[in-house]
């Protein structure tokens, strides 16, 4: 299997909840995709910074626990899930998350099935012009073709979990843990659990992700009971 080394020697070894949660010192912020028809870089190539990756390796780059937002750490993730499972990350999703959780427009295939293509929307300029098509095969942190109506569903999911009223998805335990403050994200009442952030709004707690890639912005939040909430994307830019 692939190792995760490091510029920093942990004095620990790394978790998958620092990974979840942005706090494993690990680098590469964000991701950028490659243009579609150009050649791809497997997970492996990527997680190295091997041609034709164009991003630097996955590295740990300091000592672990300061929440640092990575998509590098979530790269290391879809590595572990397909070592793991022997499927494909976007095979694991499907059959772990999309399917239990009702997500029947949601995929991380790379790239999409034309007939699914054919139905996504497209990336936009702040001036209206279209960007140019990208594919992720980096997908854990930016690979997600999904509509505002999955994403509530897996958000109204996660908060079922919590309560112990259906736990289909997740158990109530592994739901109240992945939604538990891990680390202080620098802005008043606002912190990360394991993946998602939580957010203090009086006496509620909201928790949920914003999503961001070239082109296309996204805001999805939930109160931990599931009662409120919205979903919100875009195909245009900042």
């Amino acid at each position: 299997g692939w190792t995760l080394a490091g510029r920093a020697a942990p004095t620990r070894p790394v978790t998958l909840a620092q990974l979840l949660s942005h706090t494993a010192g690990v680098n590469l912020r964000s991701v950028h995709g490659y243009p579609a028809g150009s050649p791809l870089p497997t997970l492996r190539q990527i997680l190295d910074g091997a041609p034709p990756a164009t991003t630097a390796p996955v590295r740990i780059e300091h000592e672990p626990g300061v929440y640092r937002y990575s998509g590098g750490g979530f790269l290391v993730v879809q590595e572990l899930l397909e070592e793991v499972s022997g499927l494909s990350f976007a095979e694991v999703m499907e059959r772990e998350v999309f399917a239990p959780a009702g997500m029947t427009h949601s995929s991380f295939a790379v790239p999409l099935p034309p007939a699914a293509r054919a139905q996504a929307a497209t990336p936009h300029d702040v001036d209206g012009s279209a960007f140019p098509e990208l594919v992720y095969p980096d997908a854990a942190p930016a690979g997600l073709w999904t509509t505002p109506t999955d994403l509530a569903r897996l958000l109204l999911a996660l908060a079922r979990a919590r309560e112990g009223t259906d736990e289909s998805l997740l158990s109530q335990r592994l739901a109240r843990r992945m939604t538990t403050s891990v680390a202080e994200m620098g802005h008043a009442g606002v912190s990360i659990g394991l993946g998602p952030a939580l957010e203090r709004h009086g006496a509620a707690v909201y928790f949920g992700h914003d999503g961001w890639n070239e082109g296309f912005l996204s805001v999805a939040r939930a109160t931990l009971d599931g009662r409120h909430g919205a979903v919100v994307m875009a195909n245009g830019a900042e």
